[in-house]
């Protein structure tokens, strides 16, 4: 919002660039944890160098695994559509089916004393999933931390404080926050 089409096209390109730059310093297993687009759909020329970028990296650290979670702007509730995620996501397992993991699902993620919980469809079902998160290092979640205006929205999942106390996780990673907390 409150872009020219010119600021617009520049903003885009920077953030590109900031990913590649990004995955120039990684060299060990990576977790997408929702929302890398931020858009259900994006342009198809950032998609594809998004791709590009993400795949010249895989190919060049055939040791590592990329692990890619939804966002709630990934998925849609009453869609057929394919998000532009799905598709980066798709083509990335066809090349490298050995090192990209699609999390649709909460799961564990072997080797790392990790679990990932994903967007998922509604809060009821959030819910359910947290109730079965196993102990662990780190619990990686896509949702908002105690939002009192996400309490209803099934699009913006929340973690309530006490919900937070009582998992078994010595850690939380919240992907969808937009603002840095501890």
């Amino acid at each position: 919002g409150g872009t020219t089409q010119a600021s617009a096209l520049a903003l885009r390109e920077y953030l590109l660039q900031s990913y590649a730059g990004l995955l120039d310093f990684i060299d060990s297993d990576l977790l997408i944890n929702g929302d890398l687009f931020d858009k259900f759909s994006i342009d198809l020329g950032d998609l594809l160098r998004a791709y590009y970028f993400t795949s010249d990296w895989l190919h060049a650290h055939p040791y590592v695994c990329l692990f890619l979670a939804n966002g709630n702007h990934d998925i849609e509730k009453d869609s057929t559509k394919t998000s532009s995620f799905d598709l980066f996501a798709k083509l990335l397992q066809a090349r490298f089916p050995a090192q990209v993991v699609v999390i649709n699902e909460p799961m564990v993620l072997p080797d790392h004393d990790a679990y990932v919980i994903p967007h998922l469809r509604n809060q009821e079902i959030f819910d359910a999933a947290l109730a079965q998160v196993p102990e662990v290092g780190t619990l990686y979640l896509h949702c908002n931390y105690d939002n009192f205006f996400a309490i209803n929205s099934d699009n913006s999942l929340n973690l309530s404080e006490a919900q937070a106390r009582k998992l078994p996780a010595k850690r939380i990673v919240f992907g969808h926050e937009h603002q840095a907390k501890t």
